[in-house]
């Protein structure tokens, strides 16, 4: 078996693409990918590996590229590689140090996963395997509020009963819409927005009103739910009901359309199949596509409250375990 190529010093890191030569070295499959120094050099790689690629910045002291849009996807042509190439370039900073331009072949999957190592004080040396979506929930706290504090505990059980009755009644999953109604408002039927959004779901009264909802006083908090509830079937009959999506990527899309607009999405999930990503997966799929072409507010917005679902999901269970069975 080959040896490991030689890299940095101890105390330092690796490149993205030094990694993945380590890998390679020891039998892991690696996407192939060429590393170069300018925009001229990356069309020239991208023409050799077979469009469309992806183009990234890479560097020892560039460890997280999503957050600062060091990532292009789906470039089809020498022209878009080069102007993704040299807009890289240009986002490069002084403590970046010295940065190279990675282009490989796009690929795409419905699973991701994320390994590292790392010593531990009481366990030594251990191996971290876990899903790539652990960083993007736990780790992007200051994004989130605490749906399991004893306060906003007593609202979620004092609201429990209107998000049941309608998501019933709508088919939904009513610990995904409470989840909703939380990222939203944190619960607070008192909420008001500047763009004429009222109460715990922010909806507006002119949609609640719409011949599609039809629903009056959404000021009132279990009129407030039911128009929501009912716009999100709406909405996801309207424009998700494909087959090919199951019920929690039909729930995904329709919060995304609730906060970026339905058309919107469509355009989202069309880019994603071009480029060769699932337009049927929101997550590590469309969301991708609106990280980059429309920002960071809507990824944020169904990932945060798919973590208020998870939470909501793990007392909803903590309850059921401690209620004892009728008779």
């Amino acid at each position: 078996m080959s040896q490991p190529p030689a890299g940095p010093v101890p105390g330092t890191t690796l490149s993205e693409h030094e990694s993945k030569r380590r890998l390679a070295a020891i039998g892991v499959p690696i996407v192939e990918e060429t590393l170069v120094a300018d925009p001229e050099g990356a069309a020239r790689a991208a023409s050799a590996l077979g469009f469309p690629v992806a183009v990234k910045l890479c560097g020892r002291s560039i460890a997280h590229k999503t957050e600062r849009g060091l990532v292009k996807l789906g470039m089809r042509d020498e022209a878009s590689v080069r102007a993704s190439a040299a807009e890289l370039l240009a986002a490069a900073r002084p403590e970046d140090g010295a940065v190279e331009l990675l282009v490989s072949r796009m690929v795409s999957g419905k699973r991701e996963l994320i390994a590292g190592a790392a010593t531990d004080p009481t366990f030594g040396p251990c191996v971290l395997f876990g899903n790539v979506m652990v960083k993007r929930y736990l780790g992007s706290a200051e994004r989130l509020k605490d749906p399991t504090s004893e306060m906003e505990l007593r609202k979620y059980r004092e609201m429990a009963a209107y998000f049941r009755k309608y998501a019933n009644q709508y088919d939904a999953d009513w610990l995904l819409v409470i989840a909703q109604g939380y990222q939203e408002s944190q619960l607070d039927q008192a909420k008001r927005s500047g763009a004429g959004a009222v109460g715990v779901m922010q909806i507006k009264p002119s949609t609640a009103a719409d011949k599609n909802v039809g629903i009056e006083n959404v000021d009132q908090l279990e009129n407030n739910i039911h128009a929501s509830v009912k716009y999100m079937r709406f909405l996801r009959d309207r424009y998700f009901a494909d087959p090919a999506l199951d019920r929690l990527d039909q729930g995904l899309f329709t919060l995304a359309a609730y906060n970026a607009g339905p058309a919107r999405v469509a355009k989202l999930r069309e880019k994603a199949k071009a480029v060769g990503l699932d337009p049927n997966q929101w997550f590590g799929n469309v969301e991708i596509i609106a990280a980059h072409d429309i920002g960071r507010e809507t990824v944020d917005y169904v990932s945060n409250i798919y973590k208020y679902y998870t939470a909501y999901k793990a007392i909803a269970a903590q309850h059921a375990a401690q209620t004892p069975p009728a008779g």
